[in-house]
């Protein structure tokens, strides 16, 4: 584990593609992100999976939250 490297907060930790996250980029305030869609949930145990290292650091990106709740929807 590389400690010194910098952590991308535009870049999803669990998938490492672009999150597409409005909270972090240099977009107008008005703008908001797509997570803050009352319909978007993120539970304790997608937030788990997250490596440690980079919780509270990166948001995860739209798909990588959608596949869980589709995933946990089709087990149930």
């Amino acid at each position: 584990l590389n400690t010194n490297k910098t952590v991308d907060p535009s870049v999803c930790p669990l998938c490492r593609e672009k999150n597409a996250c409005n909270n972090t980029a240099r977009t107008p305030k008005d703008q908001k992100c797509w997570c803050q869609n009352p319909g978007i949930t993120f539970p304790k145990e997608l937030l788990l999976q997250v490596p440690e290292e980079l919780s509270g650091k990166a948001c995860i990106c739209q798909i990588c939250a959608a596949t869980y709740h589709r995933t946990k929807t089709t087990k149930a």
